[in-house]
């Protein structure tokens, strides 16, 4: 009778083991399907970054097995954590003893990875458990099922889908950060900076025979500089009036050429030589109240030739630089050749606004690092 009685339960088991593997995995996932926009919303933190240590523990209650990775942090693109952070997920092995937890992501040692990521103390959890956990790799992501997009585009809508709040925040904990402010002094010096850009768009409007240029410094003092060719103290007097806020924070210099002047001898100097067949990039720098022109090592020895020739004409504000290669598309300052040669230069020639707030701390983020 006991015989029967264990046939007909290892019968049953078999029954319900066929049962449950019978059944396809997107039945018994639970989880519900997020967009990048849900995923963002829902996390505190949005990074990039690779993983330096994975280990798996037992719980407290010793019968769950929980994995904790170490991420050691690259890029913020929402809220801020440091230099590395903690992830933990369910499932794992110990002592072979194995857990794998349903639609729980798996990271590996040294992958590099976007995450989103919620709070759960001092550690976090995966936004979206898999959904919320993208390889990336040669300049695209990849999400779980191996679709791949660019993660310059998918950074892009990430970005898009942060409200401006939150993203100006964001910014402002990466400026305190990199500069060792609080957060309320870089809200502080954002209000600055649009008041600045403000200023800046009206005297190169009004000042153009003498205006040389406007920019932020950030340390060891924050103020703004700016130049005239002359009369600097007299031209700025009415519009310190009208904007007090910057009074105190404004110090004045002498340049030799207006701005006005330098964007006609770059303007001019960069059709010349372009006009020669040899491609070249330019920028203005007021902090040297030059123009530099940018040209390719392959293309120098040409370039030299045909000024020795008198072919083409450099104004005498114009300062040749050789690079290894010109940048597929200068869009300002921070792409050009000069800024990625020297990230740690101030400022702006002007500052318009605090969308140029968002370029000063990333740059000087890349300095630190």
């Amino acid at each position: 009778m006991a015989e029967i009685v264990q046939k007909k339960i290892a019968a049953a088991a078999m029954i319900i083991i066929a049962a449950l593997l019978a059944v396809p995995p997107s039945a018994m996932a639970l989880m519900a399907e997020m967009s990048i926009e849900d995923l963002t919303g829902q996390a505190d933190v949005i990074v990039t970054g690779q993983v330096k240590e994975v280990e798996s523990r037992r719980g407290s209650d010793r019968t769950m097995i929980y994995t904790y990775t170490t991420l050691a942090t690259d890029r913020y693109i929402k809220g801020n954590a440091g230099g590395t952070l903690t992830i933990i997920t369910e499932g794992g092995n110990v002592d072979g003893y194995g857990v794998r937890a349903e639609d729980m992501p798996e990271f590996s040692k040294n992958e590099s990875v976007l995450v989103f990521l919620k709070k759960a103390g001092r550690e976090f959890n995966v936004a979206g458990l898999v959904q919320g956990k993208y390889i990336v790799e040669n300049g695209e992501v990849r999400d779980i099922s191996g679709e791949k997009v660019s993660l310059k585009d998918f950074l892009r809508r990430v970005e898009d889908a942060i409200p401006k709040q939150d993203a100006l925040l964001f910014d402002a904990q990466g400026y305190a950060s990199n500069t060792g402010v609080s957060v309320e002094e870089a809200l502080r010096r954002f209000q600055l900076i649009d008041v600045a850009g403000k200023l800046g768009a009206e005297l190169s409007k009004n000042e153009t025979g003498t205006f040389a240029g406007l920019w932020v410094e950030h340390t060891p003092e924050f103020k703004f500089v700016v130049q005239f060719t002359r009369d600097s103290e007299e031209i700025i007097k009415p519009y310190l009036k009208k904007y007090p806020e910057l009074a105190d924070i404004v110090e004045m210099r002498t340049a030799n050429v207006s701005l006005a002047n330098l964007q006609k001898d770059q303007a001019d100097a960069s059709s010349s030589v372009n006009a020669s067949g040899i491609h070249v990039q330019s920028e203005i720098d007021v902090h040297e109240n030059s123009v530099k022109l940018y040209v390719a090592k392959a293309d120098r020895s040409r370039f030299d030739d045909i000024l020795q020739r008198g072919e083409i004409r450099l104004p005498d504000t114009v300062r040749v630089i050789t690079v290894e290669a010109l940048a597929e598309d200068v869009r300002d300052a921070s792409s050009s050749p000069a800024a990625q040669a020297s990230p740690e230069a101030p400022g702006f020639e002007i500052v318009f606004g605090i969308v140029g707030v968002l370029g000063v701390w990333w740059r000087l983020g890349e300095r630190r690092d």
